[in-house]
């Protein structure tokens, strides 16, 4: 996958919006995902999802900003695919430094050329990943226990 998507008009991208809720079962993943990709494709997912313009109503984000909001109280487990094209790598990086700053116990795994949700990544890498995860977790899930 070169990490590229057909353009999306703007006719495809709304043929499903407005209507029941998408996640009654009934309408077609292929659409809602037409309307995401235009969303993106077009900088308009902040304005059309939530509302808020990101250039002039900046402030109404920062709750969502995970970036900001890290304390010492997170016990994440963070994967990171390192050719993502939705979500900046970059943006894990950041947080990495978050939870190094407030002390956080975490993980940070970096896929090589795995895309968002570690898409066309080797199976083998996904699993032994998956092994790191699992130990963490269960690691911090233990001491919660004790």
């Amino acid at each position: 996958m070169n990490g590229y998507q057909p353009r999306v008009s703007k006719e495809e991208a709304f043929r499903e919006v407005g209507g029941p809720p998408v996640a009654d079962g009934t309408r077609n993943p292929k659409r809602r995902h037409d309307f995401y990709l235009y969303c993106r494709q077009n900088g308009l997912w902040p304005k059309l999802v939530a509302g808020f313009d990101p250039q002039t109503q900046s402030k109404a984000f920062a709750p969502y900003m995970p970036v900001r909001n890290v304390t010492n109280s997170y016990h994440p487990t963070m994967i990171h695919g390192a050719a993502d094209t939705d979500v900046p790598y970059e943006q894990s990086v950041l947080m990495q430094k978050q939870f190094q700053q407030h002390e956080v116990p975490h993980k940070f795994i970096t896929v090589e050329n795995a895309g968002h949700g570690l898409s066309d990544a080797d199976p083998k890498v996904v699993s032994r990943m998956y092994d790191q995860v699992f130990a963490f977790v269960h690691h911090y899930f233990e001491k919660q226990l004790d």
